[in-house]
């Protein structure tokens, strides 16, 4: 629910456009039945009915609902008394979507219900008055909240229609159904919905994701598309940007809106031109996404859309920071759309559009008359900016009249009888009492907030005040209850996994404000006490691996680790390798370490007492000098030092009583940039110490030593220059690529190559498809990004992104010929300047399957690597003949024989060249 403040962050979030315009449920048309009274009589009453029915058209189709209301009673009446059940049922459906648009839900059930009442659908012409009757009865439950009520009505209409064979109504029904499903957040369940509809041969949004945007456009070219393909593709690019591909969805949006050009389509332009600003806004396209929303805001005559339209603009400009010049904010703006608000009826969508309006205008007030963070409410944590107070709006909306709104919201949800939104509006009314600092209240109203979303077993929205009442019991100085609080909060977000983005779908969800900090200030209060119990430990480390796999579940926008995994603490436990395991994370004013020892069932703890900021600044000027070839090595230890202070010095008493030789790192994401290898000790690196690894958490995929497998890799790579237009990408030759694979086959002869032309997509697919590989070697370019669409490998004809990648690997695992033990990536790097770049990494290895991954966290020389790849293959074949030699050892002799390269001309000695090589999942 939170808003993006303008950074590079906004990359990896959710925003969700709202509902499907309703324009495919238009009154139905009464049709004419054989009369069996007097003709001059049936004459008479039919004139009546029909006229009296096309007039009540007219009023609906010009949005003047209460004369439409008026025509349509008149004409049930003249079908009444001619006794024309049919007619008169079919007048009660289109009555009933009548009181829907004034908010009369009491008049708008009562209609429906009379009208199923009214026929036994013994012939065509009542059966499909029944269907409409149920399409009608689901737009009302949706409209309310009940979204799982309204797939039941639409499921029913569908069965109807399909006695029926109409197959328009049945397509219609489905997108219907495919938007309730979203409305729940079952995002795979709407895309099979939508994509069973239309001819793109694929199930899973996933499957369309995997292809390029222009692929995509050319199928869509193939299709003749009918009415309600249209408004399916519209629904198709409101899922692919929730589900994380937000350029496919740019697709899909202009090239339905390059359709929906003309009539009777046209109705449909402003609610794709309002997806597409969204979209726009996922890819960080602002001056786009404004310029979508206004062209939407003026094309539409619909007082909803447009209303959304100015609220998602209103909602950019405070999130991005952009106030200076923003007519949005202009005191006669912010007053029509409170006007605009108060003449919508109750109802779920008008609530949830008050709800985007509160949140902006909070954090408007936030940002001007700023609350310290440990103060502030959760709720409005992302509304904080680095530029606050630069542009005040004149007549800044005061509390007491945001207190309003949410006083409004909740009148209106109570009369719609929706609980769900009532717990989070009160929630919102308690986060909003916490920034004006009356924290009893505050209390009373987030506990109320609980007790409506508890009730409801809603963890969505529970999660979220329990955060609130942590905080708040943290301000009061009541530690045991603030961990009570959160633990809750905690043990609902373990409940929600990948389901987190369909909390509200006018609020944006942003990963890094509205759940991350959950699990940063969980642990800080577990381990804030000089001495912690080993129960506190475990549930430190068991939160810290958890914010791992969230991490990686909001990459991937689901849940990401299908495979069967192993406790990392058995691994170590059982391996014949001495390896401890160290998990370190930043809070705001230290740094805590906790580490795993073999056999050992106590966990260690030790912490240093240092600022965010100071490790932030150390850490992006030691990474500018380890990219930078020319650095020398004294320049990258005096900074490298104090990691090593930070990190290792005060537990190097434990390594050495326990005889460790490996270290396996589970980092926090801040630190997952820099390479452990590379941190100094005044003497020695640590590299030269210890063998390394990093894993994403307590799991790993069912890791077992090389000793018990014979190696047989499947190689390829690229050494020419590539370009490809599509993505406007020029891609370096790397000239040694040949000599590194051609060493790698004289070192392990069963190996199979793909060199250029021949690494291709369809030539890899097949060779995985075939073969029982256990080691993949890709020297290529590629990239790791925070980004899921920005991470990459190429290939000779293509871009593989994570998704491909994994589809072509997943093939070998789906034939159980056994699972990838080593995926080698040669050429890669980190994009720059992302300091979670990482991400994109341990994204790879996860998604790939592979048992290990060894990559470079940034692009070097391709002759030393070569030379390090050459010394790293030499050393695995030894594994086969010493248990006590695992992949991580191998990695360490690789890079030190690099580090004791004395050639003056080449310098690999220096960390540019030996430090990025780092090796993530199983160590063994």
């Amino acid at each position: 629910m939170k808003f993006d403040r303008g950074r590079s962050i906004v990359k990896r979030r959710i925003f969700i456009a709202g509902l499907l315009l309703f324009s495919l449920l238009l009154p139905v048309v009464t049709h004419r039945a054989i009369a069996q009274t007097p003709v001059a009589i049936v004459v008479q009453a039919q004139a009546d009915g029909f006229q009296l029915g096309e007039d009540a058209r007219q009023f609906y189709r010009s949005r003047q609902y209460d004369r439409a209301v008026r025509r349509w009673r008149e004409a049930i009446d003249a079908f009444a008394r001619r006794g024309d059940r049919l007619n008169q049922a079919r007048s009660l459906n289109n009555l009933s979507l009548s009181y829907q648009h004034l908010g009369d839900w009491q008049k708008a059930r009562e209609a429906i219900a009379d009208s199923l009442g009214l026929l036994a659908g013994t012939t065509r012409e009542e059966i499909d008055a029944i269907a409409h009757a149920y399409r009608v009865r689901g737009r009302l439950q949706l409209a309310l909240g009940r979204a799982e009520n309204a797939l039941e009505s639409w499921q029913q209409a569908i069965e109807l229609y399909n006695r029926l064979g109409d197959r328009e109504a049945v397509r219609r029904t489905a997108i219907d159904r495919a938007q309730a499903f979203k409305r729940l957040g079952f995002y795979p369940r709407s895309c099979e919905t939508i994509l069973s509809l239309l001819d793109l041969d694929a199930t899973r949004c996933e499957a369309i994701g995997r292809q390029k945007p222009d692929e995509l456009i050319s199928k869509l070219d193939r299709l003749t598309p009918t009415d309600s393909d249209l408004f399916a593709l519209k629904e198709l690019g409101d899922l692919l940007a929730i589900v994380g591909y937000p350029r496919h969805a740019k697709a899909v949006l202009n090239y339905t809106l390059e359709r929906s050009r003309t009539q009777p389509y046209l109705d449909l332009q402003p609610s794709l031109l309002l997806s597409l600003g969204n979209t726009h806004r996922i890819l960080e396209q602002v001056e786009r996404a404004i310029d979508r929303y206004q062209t939407a805001e003026i094309k539409t005559s619909d007082p909803v859309l447009k209303l959304r339209a100015r609220l998602n603009q209103l909602s950019l400009q405070v999130a991005g920071d952009r106030l200076q010049n923003s007519a949005i904010l202009s005191p006669m703006s912010l007053s029509k759309i409170r006007e605009d608000l108060d003449r919508l009826p109750p109802s779920s969508t008008a609530i949830e559009l008050r709800l985007n309006f509160i949140h902006s205008l909070a954090c408007l007030q936030t940002q001007h008359n700023p609350v310290p963070l440990d103060l502030a409410s959760p709720i409005f944590r992302g509304c904080h900016t680095e530029n606050q107070n630069n542009f005040k709006p004149t007549n800044l909306p005061s509390w007491d009249e945001i207190t309003t709104q949410v006083q409004i919201a909740d009148r209106q949800a109570e009369s719609i009888g929706n609980p769900r939104l009532q717990a989070q509006i009160t929630g919102y009314a308690g986060a909003i009492a916490q920034q004006q600092q009356q924290l009893k209240l505050a209390e009373e109203l987030t506990k109320n907030a609980l007790q409506i979303a508890e009730s409801l077993n809603s963890p969505e929205f529970g999660y979220r005040w329990q955060w609130q009442l942590g905080r708040l019991e943290v301000i009061k100085g009541n530690r045991d209850r603030a961990i009570a609080a959160y633990r809750l909060a905690f043990e609902n977000l373990q409940i929600l996994r990948g389901d987190l983005v369909a909390i509200n779908p006018d609020i944006q969800f942003n990963f890094r404000d509205s759940v991350e900090p959950v699990y940063r200030e969980y642990v800080d209060l577990l381990l804030k006490p000089e001495r912690v119990s080993q129960a506190n430990l475990k549930q430190a480390r068991k939160a810290i691996e958890a914010l791992q796999l969230a991490e990686l579940n909001d990459f991937f926008r689901e849940a990401c680790l299908d495979a069967k995994p192993e406790q990392i603490d058995r691994v170590v436990d059982q391996a014949q390798i001495p390896s401890a395991v160290v998990y370190a994370i930043v809070l705001t004013d230290r740094v805590e370490v906790i580490v795993k020892l073999p056999q050992k069932q106590e966990l260690q703890r030790y912490r240093t007492w240092i600022s965010q900021s100071q490790i932030r600044e150390t850490l992006n000027e030691l990474s500018d000098r380890l990219s930078d070839r020319t650095r020398l090595a004294i320049e990258i230890q005096e900074l490298s030092q104090q990691f090593y202070d930070w990190l290792i010095r005060p537990g190097e008493s434990l390594l050495e009583a326990n005889s460790i030789n490996t270290l396996v790192f589970v980092l926090d994401s801040q630190l997952r940039n820099l390479p452990m290898s590379v941190l100094h000790d005044g003497d020695r690196y640590l590299i030269e110490k210890y063998a390394i690894a990093l894993t994403p958490g307590l799991q790993l995929l069912n890791p077992r030593p090389l000793t018990e497998l014979e190696l047989t890799p499947l190689t390829a790579g690229l050494s020419e220059e590539r370009t490809l237009q599509e993505r406007n990408l020029k891609f370096s030759p790397l000239p040694n690529v040949p000599i590194e694979l051609t060493e790698i086959e004289s070192i392990l002869p069963k190996t199979q190559t793909l060199l250029n032309r021949e690494f291709v997509t369809p030539e890899l697919q097949e060779k995985l498809k075939k073969s029982n590989y256990n080691i993949v070697h890709l020297a290529t370019h590629g990239q790791f990004s925070s980004n899921l669409e920005d991470t990459f490998i190429l290939t000779w004809d293509a871009l593989l992104d994570i998704d491909r990648l994994n589809n072509l690997l997943e093939r070998d695992r789906d034939r159980a010929v056994g699972a990838i033990e080593l995926l080698v990536l040669s050429a890669c790097e980190t994009a720059s300047g992302d300091n979670r770049a990482t991400l994109g990494l341990a994204g790879v290895a996860v998604k790939a399957g592979a048992r290990s991954t060894l990559a470079t966290l940034w692009s070097v020389n391709d002759e030393s690597t070569a030379q390090f790849m050459e010394q790293f293959y030499r050393k695995l074949i030894q594994i086969k003949a010493n248990q006590n030699i695992g992949k991580a050892e191998v990695l360490r002799q690789a890079q030190l024989s690099l580090l004791a390269n004395q050639d003056t001309d080449k310098k690999w000695n220096r960390p540019y060249y030996w430090a990025p090589f780092i090796l993530v999942g199983n160590w063994l």
